[in-house]
């Protein structure tokens, strides 16, 4: 391994004559000069040449020119081969190779580094530097690098073999003897796969051509708790033993028996604070409320006809519907049954009118359906914008489909409302926000109907919206201009893509009409693994909003990381064999806290 640049006890010595005034000053001199006299005479004797005593992991490259030092350099690789690289945990052992991981070695970075011994910073530390390489010998290590592509999908393999999900601690109840008693659950303890400091095992063990092999890194995860505050959430717990809250609209109820409610409650926090209450009122809101609904689209006999009447639009009233629930919950007390009516406004649709199409489409080819409850108002109706203006689409044979040039400018301007959309690392009030809904469930219907993807991008954090219907990692994120969805068309005929929307189950079904050509698809089960807890709320003070308000803009969600495989066959030949991936980060609720005057 190499050792540490530094002054050498003689050039220290020299610095600290200093203190003896003129005379110990111009002894100083003398040796500066001296030594500027030594290094030069000696790296003009090696003129051209790497200075004596210097190794590249253990292969001697001193007094040869960098031409000779990068032969003799490439020689040693060539006879050493391919290196097999062993990652061991317990029982297990991974064996990869140069190819599996990427991992390129720069000969040229690497004897640029050999030659700039003894020729690199001060005068104190050159002659540091001659003086060891001579006397002592210089060994550097190769210049690594790592081919992130390739890297990502064997750590991603690895993680799953042997990652651990934490379970965190929570309360629920139990009956014994015909009475019920809140139990605390403390969870378990997860294992992940310290990447980073694999990633740099590997990179240290290439570039000093070590055989031995790794021992994985592994993390422990754990959720500490106090018992203090397990007590008090139990306390709160019990008293929601036997009750139940159903919060109603129209013919429509939702019922949150006990188990619901002492499932609501997080050690460690107030479970019926007015905060939780604001929360679980957005939550349901965005489930709820509705635009009008316009009529809907279907196929049918080559045709695109209007079928299903337009639904009157409601918003809930969250400040009122808040205040009767905050009501509600201080009335518990065991056993309770509370029913709260939910306030709403109501606005009547406009119908809209079919489009003809007379392409001679035959049948249907593929299918893809998500669900997005509690989607806020705006949001739910930029989902029904973007996907009419997606449904009816014509992809000719050949032909690349493009989800951002036939979707077009996603605007105000255009028809759409501000809604949260994930920009710059955070969720923020955006136009378009609930588009990527549509290139998801288009995703998801391009899949069914096993057409070659070009172009896929997962989200940055995992949207609960996507996982309503489905395990996470089947989205499909877009941005434009820089993020796309992509397919392209390699059937024999046109495709149709036709789009239903029900705003009032909150369901978007993409279905694919074209010519079957036998094409037989396997979606992989997905998997997960890696799960990671958000990271606590952060608080931002904001000078603008009254001293004591908080207020919300950013919303927690758990990282983890998923994969599942796509196969494409006819007749014996494989026409698509993928795997994808995605790397979700976990995410922190954010909180502007006020600051400012009342």
């Amino acid at each position: 391994m190499p050792k540490k640049k530094g002054l050498n006890k003689k050039a220290i010595n020299l610095w600290k004559m200093v203190r003896y005034g003129s005379k110990g000053l111009g002894i100083v001199v003398f040796g500066v000069v001296l030594m500027l006299v030594i290094v030069m005479a000696y790296l003009a004797a090696y003129n051209g040449k790497i200075v004596p005593g210097v190794q590249v992991s253990g292969v001697e490259v001193g007094n040869l020119t960098g031409e000779q030092a990068a032969k003799v350099l490439e020689a040693r690789l060539e006879r050493d081969g391919e290196r097999e690289l062993v990652i061991r945990h317990e029982e297990r052992a991974w064996r990869l190779n140069d190819d599996n991981l990427g991992i390129e070695i720069s000969v040229p970075l690497t004897i640029n580094q050999a030659w700039m011994v003894a020729r690199s910073g001060n005068i104190w530390e050159r002659f540091g530097e001659a003086q060891r390489s001579f006397f002592e010998g210089v060994n550097l290590p190769l210049e690594v690098s790592i081919d992130e592509d390739l890297w990502l999908p064997v750590v991603a393999s690895i993680s799953a073999e042997i990652e651990v999900t934490e379970i965190k601690p929570s309360l629920r109840i139990e009956t014994a003897g015909g009475d019920k008693e809140i139990v605390y659950e403390q969870g378990q303890a997860g294992l992940e796969v310290d990447e980073d400091r694999l990633k740099q095992m590997i990179l240290e063990h290439r570039a000093w051509l070590d055989d031995r092999e790794i021992t994985l890194p592994v993390k422990q995860l754990r959720t500490e708790v106090s018992e203090e505050s397990v007590k008090k959430a139990i306390t709160k717990a019990e008293k929601l033993i036997g009750g139940s809250l159903i919060v109603k609209l129209e013919d429509n109820e939702w019922v949150l028996g006990e188990e619901e409610l002492v499932g609501m409650i997080a050690i460690g926090d107030d479970a019926t604070s007015r905060d939780r209450i604001s929360e679980l009122v957005t939550v349901y809101s965005e489930g709820v409320n509705r635009e009008p609904q316009n009529a809907v689209f279907r196929f049918e006999n080559g045709r695109v006809v209007e079928f299903a009447p337009g639904k009157e639009g409601i918003t809930v009233k969250e400040d009122d519907l808040m205040d009767r629930l905050v009501e509600a919950l201080d009335s518990f007390n065991g056993k309770n049954k509370i029913v709260v009516e939910t306030p709403v406004e109501k606005k009547e649709p406009v119908v809209s009118t079919a489009e003809v199409n007379n392409m001679g489409i035959k049948e249907l080819i593929g299918r893809g359906k998500s669900t997005y409850l509690h989607s806020i108002i705006n949001r739910v109706h930029n989902v029904s914008l973007a996907a009419r203006r997606i449904g009816g689409t014509l992809v000719a044979p050949g032909e690349v489909f493009s989800f951002n040039q036939t979707l077009g400018e996603v605007s105000q301007a255009t028809g759409y409302k501000p809604a949260y959309v994930i920009s710059s690392g955070r969720t923020v009030l955006g136009d378009g926000g609930g588009v990527c809904q549509v290139s998801t469930t288009l995703f998801r219907s391009v899949l069914d109907a096993g057409l070659p993807i070009i172009e896929r991008k997962p989200h940055s954090y995992r949207v609960s919206y996507y996982e309503q219907d489905s395990k996470p990692g089947i989205d499909a994120t877009v941005y434009d201009p820089s993020v796309d969805f992509k397919f392209r068309n390699d059937t024999p005929g046109y495709i149709l893509i036709q789009a239903i929307v029900n705003e009032a189950e909150r369901t978007l079904v993409f279905e694919l009409y074209g010519t079957d050509d036998g094409r037989e698809v396997t979606l992989g089960e997905p998997k997960v693994w890696g799960q990671s807890a958000p990271p606590p709320p952060l608080y931002q003070d904001d000078p603008s909003l009254p001293a004591g308000v908080i207020k919300q803009i950013d919303w927690a969600a758990w990282g983890a990381k998923t994969s599942f495989e796509y196969k494409v066959t006819r007749d014996g030949e494989v026409l698509q064999d993928e795997t994808f991936y995605s790397n979700y980060r976990p995410w922190q609720a954010v909180y502007l806290r006020g600051t400012g005057g009342q």
